[in-house]
């Protein structure tokens, strides 16, 4: 971060640095991040945390449809952002695997690391899924983007 921050402060060729480094690293990052979480998942367990992972994608969904409508009808939001917000938001990823590889590696959660890492990959696979879809339609259903 600082080496970008001096880069950008106090070199005049910053855009054209910027762009080259921009090309060849972001999708680098994402696949090592996402490799990397994989490493630590072990597929046996998904079986019997099952049902953890589908009250916790049950509850998301529920959470983000409850979330954005109450926070549209108290900002006035017109109604199609009240009825279709919650399915732009489906798709997880990033932040929580971060999260839940940061308490796998602490020796205090060492009883449940391994099922919450499970619940929280299982979770993130579906909504991986069924996010792209969702947020597709909830935008063609708002008004959005126009059907082909």
């Amino acid at each position: 971060m600082t080496m970008g921050t001096v880069i950008t402060n106090k070199s005049k060729f910053h855009d054209k640095i910027f762009k080259v480094i921009e090309r060849y690293t972001e999708e680098f990052i994402f696949l090592l991040f996402f490799l990397l979480s994989g490493l630590h998942l072990d597929i046996t367990t998904i079986p019997h945390a099952a049902y953890l992972i589908i009250i916790f994608v049950i509850l998301r969904i529920i959470g983000k449809y409850l979330g954005s409508n109450i926070g549209a009808r108290v900002s006035k939001a017109h109604p199609s952002i009240r009825k279709y917000t919650a399915g732009g938001l489906l798709p997880q990823a990033g932040i929580v695997i971060g999260m839940v590889l940061s308490i796998y590696q602490n020796e205090e959660f060492k009883e449940i690391s391994e099922i919450l890492l499970t619940v929280i990959m299982g979770a993130t696979i579906i909504h991986e899924l069924i996010g792209p879809i969702a947020a597709k339609y909830s935008l063609m259903k708002a008004g959005e983007i126009k059907k082909k």
